[in-house]
């Protein structure tokens, strides 16, 4: 009996520690899926705010609002994966690198205190990732750092070239060799790209993930900028204003492009990678992730996926949909439509040709249909004013907009709750059952449910830290006596 209550009770003290999801990269994983199956608990109040010293400082800034020569309008950033600290959170822990004062920082989850910070060179523009303890963060210095993810203590520090020249980038000193390719992290093997311009160098690199030690090293012909995503056999490489590149995980060795509208943004799904916008078309394209051929195009801006159901954010709405299905059409669709191009074709050539004529009515019928089922495959399409980030926990849609982050039921797209937010809401994670949001403005939030926060009022600020300036060898594992005071008061 003493032996059943004890093993109750270490259950009960263990419960939530057994059933946390962790968010360890960027959108969660490797295939950078933005999605937990861990369900955020609703509705939310707000538990804490950090404030950065500085708010972000991008690389790029935005484009010109049009390009009359390519009669291109309304253009988009397609570099804009460093507009709001990148989070992730492991445990008890959330981590996030700043591009404004060169710092990794670790907050704990749940006060929102300062745990410590570690000083990089130069800036620090995507998120880091988090794995058996340790935590590794790429700077614009070019350097890969590895840190004892509970202390901050530096344990090894990587760059491609050592000889690297400091150079003015986007108005800061940075290596000729910055790192801007967010890691890939799969097992005992660390993937990084290095460099901008492949004229004075850019490399791929796969290290050893506990030693640092390099196992690959290749030169590239590409600009590695946004985040990485891996599948078993393959990396898929963001590129920036310009379409991904495929390469081989064993020897780093490239397999060519995708048909895509270029920008950072890339998600794995199954076995098609979805990419885009580019800086004309408002579109995302999905591509066959082997073959790199292009499946569908959508009108749309980022996509998270549930079992055989995709959801997508555009501009002005959100939809629901039937991915499977509409994926299966589409590759019936796209031989159809290139028949009917080349028919079209030989009707100008032989406009008297009846056989001609019929088998484009035919195939234009067939076309037609398809188009009818693929518009069926939607499952609803609602409004929506929050166009920056999308993630998914549980069966709960989380949008980032200007202002605010909106809570959408994934049946109906209903709008279940709304978090207003200062600027606007660029990353989203959900760790511990609670939502982490980053804006443009350097503020980080915790949203939890309401019956988890005992005794706290909404949306305390842990104020603006100081900044401690210690050497780059050094993690500085000592909270503030600010944020020891705020931990006492929570």
């Amino acid at each position: 009996m003493k032996h059943t209550l004890i093993a109750a009770t270490m259950l009960l003290i263990l419960a939530p520690l057994l059933h946390a999801a962790d968010w360890p990269t960027y959108n969660h994983d490797n295939r950078r899926s933005a999605a937990t199956d861990e369900p955020v608990d609703l509705p939310l109040a707000g538990v804490w705010r950090f404030e950065s010293p500085m708010p972000p400082q991008p690389a790029w800034p935005d484009p010109a609002k049009n390009d009359y020569f390519h009669k291109l309008y309304n253009l988009r950033s397609t570099v804009a994966f460093d507009r709001a600290f990148a989070l992730v959170g492991v445990g008890r822990r959330l981590y996030f690198g700043s591009n404004a004062d060169n710092k990794l920082y670790c907050l704990d989850a749940d006060s929102g205190a300062v745990v410590w910070t570690f000083f990089t060179n130069a800036p620090i523009r995507l998120a880091p990732a988090v794995v058996a303890g340790r935590v590794y963060a790429a700077s614009d210095d070019g350097y890969l750092y590895a840190l004892d993810a509970h202390s901050g203590r530096l344990l090894w520090k990587y760059t491609a070239d050592e000889n690297a020249r400091l150079i003015p980038g986007n108005g800061r000193l940075i290596s000729s060799l910055p790192i801007r390719c967010g890691l890939v992290v799969d097992g005992d093997t660390l993937y990084l790209g290095a460099g901008l311009f492949p004229t004075q160098g850019a490399f791929l690199v796969a290290l050893d993930a506990a030693s640092g030690q390099v196992k690959q090293k290749q030169p590239v012909a590409v600009s590695p900028q946004g985040y990485m995503l891996a599948s078993d056999n393959a990396l898929y490489v963001p590129t920036g204003r310009t379409a991904p590149v495929m390469f081989t995980r064993d020897r780093l060795d490239a397999r060519g492009e995708f048909k895509s509208p270029g920008g950072a943004y890339a998600i794995l799904i199954d076995d098609v990678l979805v990419t885009g916008p580019g800086r004309g078309k408002k579109e995302i394209a999905v591509g066959d992730a082997a073959t790199r051929d292009t499946i569908a195009t959508f009108g749309g801006l980022r996509m998270v996926v549930a079992g055989s159901v995709a959801y997508m954010q555009s501009e002005a709405s959100i939809s629901a949909f039937d991915r499977s299905r509409y994926l299966e059409l589409s590759r019936r669709r796209n031989p159809l439509a290139e028949q009917i191009d080349q028919l079209n074709k030989q009707i100008k050539a032989k406009p008297d040709d009846p056989a001609l004529k019929t088998q484009l009515d035919t195939a234009s019928r067939t076309v037609a249909q398809i188009d009818a089922e693929r518009k069926a495959c939607y499952l609803w399409t609602v409004d929506c004013n929050a166009a920056m980030s999308l993630i998914l926990a549980g069966d709960t849609l989380f949008a980032g907009g200007d202002g605010l982050v909106l809570a959408l039921d994934t049946r109906t797209g209903r709008t279940v709750c709304e978090m207003p937010v200062k600027g606007k809401a660029h990353h989203l994670a959900a760790f511990n059952r609670s939502l982490f949001v980053s804006t443009d403005t350097g503020c980080i939030y915790r949203f939890a449910g309401s019956d988890r926060v005992d005794g706290v009022s909404p949306l305390r600020s842990t104020g603006i830290l100081p900044v401690h300036k210690k050497p780059v060898a050094e993690g500085d594992s000592t909270e503030s006596p600010f944020a020891r005071s705020y931990s006492q008061a929570a």
